[in-house]
């Protein structure tokens, strides 16, 4: 699965490479992640954790206003958990290959975006910490397989993307989107049983290349 998430993901920037209108850029920036579980039809929300989010991106113009915004981003989702004088912290690290379509509308020297889009995640590694009363804090690692006797959490994960964001005449530009796991990532669960992760990002990013 991983072989395929990568592919794929090099499959995406040669296919946009090839088009004449097309600018790369970086992004950096936060994203406030949290996760929602549910059990025999029950949901809860776990609180939410603040961790790093960087990537690449490319604009491909589709038509006048309009472009394709296929993306790879390193993106630390998780969430924090207190209850009955335990306090737990969760870290997840992913890549993310969002593809985004967005509309561009011209404002002063610079323009307003915002889009949406379908995201593939791929979880990579995580760390588990808890900490009960007057006790040293545990630590652990997060295994993602598929697996249920060895691995927490499956690899792979479909998400929705809402964005917005404006852009100066310079190339910069400021961005936020919300990230909404649409698959569990729950092994072995099922549609009344399940963890999705979800998480607002907030970036700034620097566009270069032909306009």
């Amino acid at each position: 699965m991983k072989k395929v998430f990568l592919s794929m993901t090099l499959i995406s920037f040669i296919s946009v490479a090839t088009f004449a209108q097309t600018r790369f850029g970086v992004t950096a920036g936060v994203a406030v992640a949290s996760m929602k579980a549910k059990s025999e039809g029950i949901s809860v929300s776990f609180d939410s954790k603040v961790g790093l989010a960087i990537g690449v991106l490319a604009d491909v113009s589709v038509a006048e206003n309009f472009v394709f915004q296929p993306g790879l981003n390193f993106i630390q989702k998780g969430m924090k958990m207190k209850t009955s004088g335990i306090e737990g912290t969760q870290t997840l690290n992913y890549l993310e290959l969002p593809l985004n379509f967005l509309y561009n509308a011209p404002a002063g020297s610079g323009k307003f975006f915002a889009g949406l889009g379908p995201v593939l995640g791929y979880g990579m590694s995580g760390k588990s910490k808890s900490k009960m009363a007057g006790e040293p804090e545990q630590s652990e690692d997060v295994k993602f397989g598929s697996n249920e006797d060895e691995d927490d959490y499956k690899p792979f994960e479909f998400a929705g993307n809402l964005l917005a964001g404006y852009e100066f005449s310079n190339g910069f530009f400021a961005a936020a989107n919300y990230n909404m796991g649409l698959s569990s990532i729950a092994i072995g669960g099922d549609s009344d049983n399940s963890l999705k992760n979800r998480y607002f990002g907030f970036k700034i990013g620097y566009k270069f290349g032909s306009k």
